[in-house]
């Protein structure tokens, strides 16, 4: 896999001319050690279909940040129960761990563990089939098993149709993704009650869901959930706010120095190309607020060096995010 500042550099030639993106599992893989920061936002409808669009949700709130880490699913404490997994993501506070399978064929939910309680994927559900490309299809069924308490469990099944139906451009509050692809699926599901294997209830449920998906990001960049059930209709949503890269992808981005890390008044960020790239570099908290105006950097070919204030900044870790046309790199920063 190339070093992902020569990468940035392709893109500037390259991925801007990419009308409609394909997206394999080298586009959406990941690694143990990534940290990731989702957030709890408002839902809101999703806005046109169709090609080259561009979706603006930008004034999305932050309400809850969610925080978790990618690891190796075999080095993790339940893997014994969802041996067909090979990713992990853990919570910050270790509450919840959900098992996956990332896999040439795509990315496929195999079950989680929360609190304690086990739920179990024996047929998986499929998060996004791969390839993937505008105006792909497919169907999938699953089946999602939670023992509450000895001899009360819930099955959930479904089938779920899946169209990607617009490819285009996201704005959200901490940046813009170009080359992003929109899936709509719709899930028509029963969710059984049984007590000692004996069914007490059985209620059909249908659940639209949103996902934008686009290459260098391995969780969707946004969700938006409606799902009706009689008398328990609810609507949920979440969005990416940032990621920073795990041990095993540091060789990616060795052509990027950020020093020094702690800082107290600056910080010199030092970046090495091969073709000239014209890339944004931005300043976030970690409840994803800009806390810097946006600086324009056009990298030309071998060493480039720029420095970036923090001594208005209160103490604290932050995350310094260097963006090209599709692709970014993103470090936390410490200022004391």
């Amino acid at each position: 896999m190339k070093n992902l500042l020569s990468a940035l550099s392709m893109c500037a030639i390259t991925c801007t001319a990419l009308a409609q993106p394909t997206l394999t599992i080298s586009d959406l893989q990941t690694a143990s050690g990534n940290q990731i920061t989702n957030a709890v936002t408002n839902y809101m409808e999703a806005g046109p279909a169709g090609a080259d669009q561009t979706w603006d949700f930008s004034d999305l709130p932050v309400l809850q940040n969610m925080e978790f880490t990618h690891l190796t699913a075999s080095e993790t404490e339940y893997f014994s129960m969802f041996p067909g997994s090979n990713i992990a993501s853990v919570m910050e506070d270790g509450s919840q761990i959900g098992y996956s399978n990332y896999s040439e064929n795509g990315i496929e939910i195999m079950g989680l563990v929360q609190s304690g309680v086990v739920m179990d994927f024996p047929n998986p559900r499929t998060q996004v089939q791969l390839p993937i490309t505008y105006n792909s299809t497919y169907s999938d069924t699953y089946v999602r098993e939670v023992e509450l308490a000895p001899g009360i469990e819930n099955i959930e099944s479904g089938t779920i149709d899946v169209v990607v139906d617009g490819y285009g451009t996201l704005i959200l509050p901490n940046a813009t993704y170009t080359n992003v692809l929109r899936l709509k699926h719709t899930n028509n599901g029963v969710l059984e009650g049984l007590i000692d294997g004996e069914v007490y209830s059985s209620d059909p449920f249908t659940d639209v869901t949103y996902t934008w998906i686009t290459s260098g990001v391995p969780i969707a960049l946004l969700s938006f959930v409606n799902f009706e059930m009689e008398f328990n209709s609810t609507t949920t949503a979440t969005m990416y706010v940032s990621g920073v890269l795990g041990i095993e992808d540091e060789i990616l981005s060795n052509n990027v120095r950020v020093f020094p890390n702690p800082a107290v008044d600056q910080v010199n960020i030092e970046i090495s190309v091969e073709e000239n790239v014209d890339t944004e570099v931005y300043l976030f908290s970690l409840d994803g607020r800009q806390v810097q105006d946006m600086k324009n950097l056009q990298l030309v070919p071998g060493f480039n060096r720029t420095t970036i204030d923090v001594q208005g900044l209160s103490a604290g870790v932050y995350i310094l995010k260097i963006q090209s046309a599709d692709q970014s790199i993103e470090r936390k920063l410490t200022v004391y």
